[in-house]
């Protein structure tokens, strides 16, 4: 993980300015993977590489990625951007990463990044509005629910065929630009001591929800 974002449990966090409310650590995908791929995606992401420290989605020559977080009902009211901190492979061909989220009535709404943004030495943090991503799928209820996200995802493009290898370091939500989560230095220089870099064999990713090629892109 970076020297400058160490990111314990969300109840360990401290936050700069004092007086901002606390961010909110949805994952710091520490020794920890996804809880689902997309069945419908042919071919398959064919390895799922987790660390002390990140996750990696990759692949094949013709794997465009994606996998994701299944919640029985997260609350992000208050919280007014995500963060996403990715660092690219090498060899990876996949031009954008994409940020789901679905709330309770069937809303589904993403954020696309360039990876053009990202490089393949340090994590690069990614960071966007709630009120500027796009709206996929409308739901009963008009716009995305906060308050009742039920899934959210990290992927590449469903109708291309490049090659999607990405490593995450941490995802988490802010509620307002600029704010995040820190620990104090004696507490991060502790974590960074107990973190290799290296990471375990690659092994398949766990299948376990299918969605229409409709409901994706």
């Amino acid at each position: 993980m970076k020297w400058g974002a160490i990111f314990g449990c969300a109840a360990a966090a401290a936050l700069s300015p004092a007086t901002a409310r606390a961010s909110l650590t949805l994952t710091d995908w520490n020794n920890t993977g996804f809880d689902l791929s997309y069945g419908s995606w042919i071919p398959l992401n064919t390895c799922l590489t987790t660390t002390p420290g990140y996750a990696e989605i990759s692949g094949a020559a013709t794997s465009n990625g994606g996998a994701g977080f299944d919640v029985i009902q997260l609350d992000l009211t208050g919280y007014t951007d995500m963060v996403l901190d990715a660092r690219a492979v090498a060899g990876n061909q996949a031009p954008t990463l994409n940020v789901v989220f679905w709330d309770l009535d069937g809303t589904e709404a993403r954020y696309t990044f360039s990876t053009g943004l990202l490089n393949t030495s340090t994590f690069t943090s990614l960071q966007a509005s709630f009120a500027s991503f796009s709206l996929d799928i409308a739901g009963s209820t008009p716009g995305l629910d906060l308050a009742h996200i039920t899934e959210w995802d990290v992927e590449g493009n469903q109708v291309g065929t490049e090659q999607f290898s990405i490593q995450f370091d941490q995802a988490y939500v802010v509620p307002e630009p600029g704010v995040r989560p820190m620990l104090g230095i004696g507490a991060a220089l502790g974590i960074l001591m107990l973190l290799p870099r290296g990471g375990t064999p690659c092994r398949p990713v766990p299948v376990r929800v299918e969605r229409s090629p409709a409901a994706r892109r």
